[in-house]
């Protein structure tokens, strides 16, 4: 139960695609760029209905050039194609509509992204729905309230307090009640309710439990850059990776807020066996350093992080830290371009998202929104729980009820999450 952490083609037969595609000049043919040959390779695919294969081409597109709004409507349409996959879709619309806002079609694409919020939202309902019906038909009580409880941390990933609050009361106060109060407490602090977030965290007993939940109050409260009440709540916290986790997070937010000093001092709280979470920290310290002019500094903490990058316990740590050095490198020499301070990157989704925040750094707004949605959207094209979200399902229908939940559940939690990244 515990949450985790860790953020199509220009003609088709069908007349709404094609709709959509008006006003954005077609493939050209033989002898074309490497990009527009893509997308002509693609655009054949899925005249094919090889969506899949579509995909790959166009993602080829988007590769040489990530921010081509050809290859980007292209890739919207073929998720939105696909069936199933609206997150995706929305995303890739959304970067296609940061690339081209003056393009003739802008506003049937944003009509398509109103819709397939709505058919997301449905999706999701509908999941939670089939696992309330499941949930009610074990015999097992235990498993019951397991099943109604992975319920409220969905319901409370969608900002809907009342839902999450009425599921947690369905569930009972028993096993899952802790994770149930921290899931609450979480969305509250979201929503900048600090004093019933912190009524509710007062029902954990769980030191686990609490230590994530103050975590999650902490990061909210320095997002609206209260930073002395989220240092006040970070250090409450006693399990160690969560008090890294919140430090770091903190040092972050407080180094782009321009305060170096106060965000190295954060810097100075995290553990140093949580190689990560400094590493992290320390980068994004660093090229606030290098922001404002303080070479030596940044050359300080810089190296700190390289260093640690050698440590990072898992592929998202690395691939974090790469992401964060990539800014202080690009923070360091302006003439860095951003795709060649990332081009170290493995992650594509990890890659997008720094160069976004090199564009922001330097500046280019609009830009840095294009390769936030594409981020977003890697993110969400590699989530197999996102894959065909009225597959989930028909494929639990073949699983003993208890596994059939706890799997619709899960995709429910993950729909719900990207559903609330997709919100402008």
């Amino acid at each position: 139960m515990r949450r985790t952490r860790a953020a199509k083609f220009i003609a088709f037969a069908a007349a709404s695609a094609l709709a959509l595609m008006a006003g954005v000049p077609p493939a050209v043919a033989s002898g074309a760029s490497p990009v527009d040959s893509s997308i002509e390779r693609g655009v054949a695919m899925a005249r094919q209905s090889q969506w899949a294969l579509a995909l790959r081409y166009f993602h080829k597109a988007h590769a040489a050039a990530p921010d081509n709004a050809a290859a980007l409507l292209n890739l919207g349409l073929a998720n939105d194609r696909m069936g199933g996959h609206e997150a995706a879709a929305i995303a890739w619309f959304r970067a296609y509509a940061a690339a081209a806002p003056g393009a003739a079609n802008i506003a049937k694409v944003r009509k398509r992204i109103n819709e397939l919020s709505v058919a997301l939202e449905v999706n999701i309902q509908k999941l939670i729905d089939t696992d309330v019906r499941i949930a009610n038909e074990l015999t097992v009580q235990r498993q019951k309230t397991a099943a109604l409880s992975a319920l409220v941390r969905v319901y409370a990933e969608l900002g809907d307090i009342a839902n999450a609050k009425r599921m947690a009361e369905t569930a009972g106060r028993g096993a899952e009640g802790g994770w149930n109060a921290a899931y609450l407490a979480a969305a509250l602090a979201r929503r900048g309710d600090f004093s019933e977030a912190a009524a509710e965290s007062g029902r954990i007993a769980s030191p686990t439990q609490l230590s994530w939940t103050q975590a999650e109050i902490a990061v909210e409260q320095a997002r609206r850059k209260n930073f002395d009440a989220a240092a006040e709540t970070a250090g409450q916290i006693r399990v160690k990776t969560e008090a890294a986790y919140a430090f770091s997070r903190l040092a972050v937010l407080r180094a782009r807020a321009g305060d170096t000093a106060g965000a190295e001092a954060l810097l100075a709280k995290i553990d140093e066996s949580e190689a990560g979470a400094r590493a992290v920290a320390s980068a994004a310290v660093a090229a606030a350093m290098f922001h404002a002019g303080d070479a030596s500094g940044g050359s300080r903490l810089l190296a700190t992080a390289s260093d640690a990058l050698n440590h990072a316990r898992t592929t998202d740590d690395r691939l974090s830290v790469q992401a964060m050095i990539a800014v202080a490198k690009a923070a360091q020499a302006p003439d860095l371009t951003p795709a060649a301070a990332a081009a170290d990157i493995d992650g594509g989704a990890y890659r997008d998202r720094a160069i976004g925040d090199i564009l922001v750094l330097r500046g280019d707004q609009r830009r840095a929104r294009i390769f936030h949605w594409t981020s977003i959207a890697g993110t969400i094209e590699n989530d197999t729980k996102l894959g065909g979200l009225h597959d989930v399902i028909e494929a639990a229908k073949s699983k003993a009820p208890s596994q059939s939940a706890a799997d619709i559940a899960a995709a429910a939690y993950e729909a719900a999450r990207a559903f609330s990244e997709l919100r402008e």
